[in-house]
């Protein structure tokens, strides 16, 4: 009986709260926001008094939601006008898709253009392992945003930046994550894919602090 109970409620869970789980118990340590910056450009003034950091799967359809809403009126709200600064991190949960998705970002990176290259992995987002993230797929995204195609595709090829995506799975798993979006907001730890509003919230009161 209980071997039938424990996938219903791992559904269960998965559902309720809005993201993809792994489902693992690990202690979550106390949260230093200063070393969980990561290796990727700050989105806003890296002195904004609320830090952010994400630590998503490009395939992840949840992340995707986030990114899409939620994530689209904080950056009006409050990264725009220098209240709040986003980092986001890697945490690989979903295939080698999400690993090249990852890798391309990187590559893009290289060439000033990752948050441009982030808006179009998620805006071009299909079905897990379907072929969305293929390499010729990533190739189009970075010629779309007129990038170096042959330097963009070397990068790529030499899998140049996969210790930094590794690092940073690491550090999502030692934090207690156990799926994506995992959100840090200054000291809160906010894991699925939660409306704006929920996340407005958390913001003001570190603003009124």
């Amino acid at each position: 009986m209980q071997e039938k109970i424990l996938p219903i409620i791992a559904l269960l869970i998965l559902l309720l709260g809005g993201g993809y789980l792994l489902f693992q118990k690990t202690p979550a340590p106390q949260i230093n926001i200063i070393d969980l910056k990561g290796f990727n450009p700050p989105l806003g003034n890296p002195e904004a008094p609320v830090k952010i950091i994400e630590f998503a799967d490009f395939q992840c359809f949840f992340c995707k939601k986030f990114y899409m809403e939620s994530f689209r009126s904080i950056k009006e709200d409050y990264i725009n006008k220098g209240l709040a600064v986003l980092y986001y991190r890697d945490f690989i949960i979903l295939g080698p898709e999400s690993t090249q998705a990852s890798l391309a970002s990187k590559c893009a990176r290289e060439q000033n253009k990752y948050w441009a290259y982030v808006d179009l992995l998620y805006e071009n987002q299909g079905l897990e392992n379907s072929g969305a993230f293929n390499k010729e797929n990533l190739i189009k995204f970075a010629e779309k945003l007129n990038l170096d195609k042959n330097k963009f595709e070397k990068c790529l090829n030499e899998g140049k930046y996969i210790k930094e995506i590794e690092e940073d799975t690491k550090a999502a798993l030692k934090l207690g994550a156990r799926g994506t979006p995992y959100i840090i907001i200054n000291n809160d730890k906010i894991e699925g894919a939660y409306p704006y509003k929920y996340i407005k919230a958390v913001i003001e009161k570190y603003l009124k602090k």
